[in-house]
C-alpha cells in the first residue's frame, strides 16, 4: 500500500505531508479491503492443510494432549503463513483461485483510485479548509479510511487529523443536502423560539465536502440531561417533516445537550410501499410507520429480521 501511495508523490504533493502514521492508515484500509475479499478462501486452505497434517494424540494424557494440540495448531497457522512467502507457491496458489486473484487486483485497482482522488481533492482543497477551519498546520497526522460502506467505485468516507489538531471528515459526495439542512436548523433557531439545534461545520466543495469531527460528550448537568431531551423532540418533529429516515443510533451522535445527526442521506427520502406478500394487517402496520415519526429511527423500535428483540433505534 505504501508503495502504491509513493508512486502518486510526483502527481500528488499532499503526499510528502502525510505522516507514517497517515500513510499506514490508507495502507491499512487496502489490507482490511484485501483480507475482507479473501479470508474464506484462505481459511479454506488452512482448514485442508490441517486436517492431513494434525497428528493422532488419543494415545496421550489429557492435559499433556490439550497442551501439544495448541502447539500444533500454532505450528500449522505458521507454516501456513510463511508458504506463500514463496513467489512460486504464491503463483501455484492464484493460478488455483484465479478469480480470487482478479478481484483482488480489482480491489487494488478501486483502492488506487479512490485514495488518489481523496488526496488530490485534499491538496487542492487545503487553503480553503484552512480558512473554513482554520490553521490546519504543517501536514497531516493520522488518516482513517473506510468509515463508511464503499459506494461508486470503491469511494468511501475518511477522517483527517491535521498536525494542528483539527479533525475533519471527508464524504465523497455533495453536501448540497447537508447544507440545506443546515440553513433550515438556523431558519428555525431564529424564528421558532425553541432549545437551539446544532449543525457541523461544513465545506462545500461541489463533487465532495468536509465537515467538522462531532464526539460524544456527556451532559454537564441534570437540567443539560433534559435539555438534550426537548432538542430530541424538536429533531423528531423535524425528521418527521422532512421525511427523514435511518436516524438511529449510529447516524445521530449526542454531543453534550445536542443531538446531531451526521448522515443527512435519507432526507426528503420517497416513501416506499411494502414488500409484495405480507399480510393485510403487516401492510398496514408498515403504511402506519412510514406516516408516522417512526419512520426516522429516532424512537425505539424492534428489529424483525432478529426476533424483534433488538431495539436499533437512536
Amino acid at each position: 500500500g505504501n508503495r502504491l501511495l509513493s508512486e502518486h508523490q510526483e502527481s500528488t504533493p499532499i503526499y510528502r505531508q502525510l505522516s507514517e502514521t497517515a500513510s499506514a492508515g490508507l495502507a491499512r484500509y487496502l489490507l482490511t479491503r484485501l483480507s475482507l475479499i479473501s479470508a474464506e478462501v484462505f481459511q479454506h486452505e488452512f482448514w485442508l492443510q490441517r486436517m492431513t497434517q494434525t497428528p493422532i494424540l488419543g494415545l496421550m494424557g489429557a492435559d499433556a494432549m490439550a497442551q501439544r494440540a495448541d502447539d500444533v495448531q500454532s505450528d500449522h497457522y505458521h507454516q501456513f503463513v510463511r508458504q506463500f512467502y514463496d513467489e512460486e507457491a504464491l503463483w501455484e496458489f492464484f493460478k488455483e483461485y484465479s478469480l480470487l486473484a482478479r478481484l483482488l487486483v480489482e480491489e487494488i485497482q478501486t483502492w488506487v483510485s479512490a485514495v488518489g482522488e481523496f488526496l488530490t481533492r485534499l491538496d487542492r482543497d487545503w487553503a480553503a479548509l484552512a480558512v473554513a477551519f482554520g490553521g490546519l498546520g504543517e501536514g497531516v497526522g493520522e488518516i482513517l479510511a473506510g468509515l463508511s460502506d464503499p459506494h461508486n467505485n470503491g469511494r468511501t468516507v475518511f477522517q483527517v487529523s491535521f498536525a494542528s489538531g483539527i479533525r475533519l471528515i471527508y464524504k465523497p459526495h455533495s453536501l448540497a443536502m447537508d447544507g440545506a439542512y443546515h440553513s433550515f436548523v438556523e431558519w428555525t433557531n431564529k424564528h421558532c423560539g425553541l432549545p437551539t439545534l446544532k449543525t457541523p461545520q461544513l465545506l462545500e466543495m461541489g463533487s465532495h465536502g468536509w465537515g467538522e469531527v462531532i464526539d460524544q460528550q456527556p451532559c454537564q448537568s441534570a437540567d443539560g440531561v433534559e435539555r438534550f431531551y426537548t432538542r430530541l423532540g424538536i429533531l423528531i418533529a423535524v425528521m418527521y417533516l422532512l421525511s427523514g429516515a435511518d436516524f438511529h443510533y449510529e447516524n445521530v451522535i449526542a454531543h453534550g445537550e445536542f443531538p446531531m445527526p451526521v448522515d443527512l442521506e435519507m432526507l426528503l427520502y420517497p416513501p416506499m410501499a411494502p414488500e409484495l406478500g405480507e399480510s393485510a394487517s403487516g401492510e398496514i402496520d408498515a403504511w402506519q410507520q412510514i406516516a408516522t415519526v417512526f419512520a426516522s429511527s429516532l424512537l425505539p423500535f424492534g428489529n424483525r429480521e432478529v426476533g424483534g428483540g433488538v431495539d436499533a433505534s437512536y
